[in-house]
């Protein structure tokens, strides 16, 4: 993962730091007073939110997870507190994704050269079956739906969709995969 360069924007990344690590987890964190600007940008689907070497990390990738997480409390908290609520929560998710994106990105690196189209199709299709065995059910049964029409519109609503969905699905494989030969590279040693 050397040599990939890293950009968060508007210091998300810093925010994490700040505000959610070393606190015992009975404490309320302190949410910071980000500017309208931020909030705005930040809760726009639309917007990159971190630059991973070449690829890019959206407020779309976050912002269902995060909608979904904080719609039990809309009308019970006004919305501007709703939304620094929100910021804190992309900031939080933030440093996840962006390890789980150098993980992808490592193992794009990793592709024989002129192999990796033909590599990623079949990985695709293999996580695509893999995906829809045994993810799309549990997603069905977290958003009590019937049937893949319902459980899109549900994901649509959050901001996500089936197609979406699939592809974080797939990052996060390859990158379970790149943290398993990372480990048995590197055996554990004891004392």
């Amino acid at each position: 993962m050397t040599g990939t360069r890293l950009r968060p924007l508007f210091g998300l990344v810093a925010t994490f730091t700040l505000f959610g690590c070393g606190q015992a987890a009975s404490q309320t964190p302190d949410i910071p007073d980000f500017s309208p600007e931020l909030i705005e940008y930040v809760l726009t689907p639309e917007s990159k939110i971190a630059d991973v070497g070449a690829e890019a990390i959206w407020s779309w990738e976050l912002l269902p997870t995060i909608n979904q997480m904080t719609e039990q409390y809309e009308g019970q908290a006004p919305k501007s507190e709703l939304d620094k609520q929100r910021v804190y929560l992309v900031s939080r998710l933030l440093n996840r994704h962006i390890e789980s994106k150098l993980l992808y990105i490592d193992f794009l690196r990793s592709l024989p050269a002129g192999k990796e189209q033909e590599i990623l199709e079949g990985i695709t299709k293999q996580v695509e079956i893999e995906f829809h065995a045994s993810h799309v059910p549990k997603l069905m049964e977290q958003m009590e739906v019937e049937s893949l029409v319902d459980l899109d519109k549900k994901l649509r609503k959050y901001g996500s969709s089936i197609g979406s969905q699939m592809a974080q699905f797939r990052e996060q494989a390859i990158a379970q995969t790149m943290v398993g030969k990372i480990l048995k590279q590197k055996p554990l040693i004891t004392h």
